[in-house]
């Protein structure tokens, strides 16, 4: 029963630790550090950006007046009971150069991690394109999604 205990001891212990050593991890594997918003600077990200990972599965993120959401679409790091699941976000930061944020999927379900992503913007793209480095080596891009237009007459 003692072994038990323990193991499921470490088990949560696990589970509490793994959302901050991934955060740092990624801040650690981007070079520039993090992205604070500068005295004054109002840089909006406003609109709808799909995100696709290297590794396949992409997401929807949503900035908008109103909230902030992260949508997960079929990327296979991610438990199932995260897929297609509104998550929340909080930013941390915004400039010119790029935006950092932190998606919360753990409200949705325990099983869901919290991850905190760093997009640079990408001075190569020929659309609003940003990137993030990911654990594990990988490559997140998020892109501006063109707006929708009314209905003509």
């Amino acid at each position: 029963m003692k072994l038990n205990f323990s193991l499921r001891k470490s088990l949560l212990l696990l589970a509490l630790c793994l959302p901050v050593a991934a955060a740092q991890a990624l801040a650690a594997g981007d070079n520039e550090g993090e992205i604070s918003s500068g005295a004054g600077e109002d840089v909006r990200y406003d609109g709808v950006w799909n995100v696709r990972f290297d590794g396949g599965g992409s997401a929807v993120l949503i900035f908008s007046r109103q909230g902030e959401s992260w949508v997960e679409k079929g990327r296979a790091v991610m438990p199932k009971v995260c897929q297609g699941k509104n998550l929340p976000l909080t930013i941390q930061g915004g400039t010119d150069k790029g935006v950092q944020f932190t998606v919360f999927g753990s409200p949705v379900d325990k099983s869901c991690p919290d991850i905190t992503y760093i997009f640079r913007v990408a001075s190569d793209a020929k659309v609003q394109t940003l990137k993030a480095r990911l654990e594990g080596g990988g490559v997140a891009t998020m892109t501006l999604a063109p707006a929708k237009q009314g209905k003509k007459n």
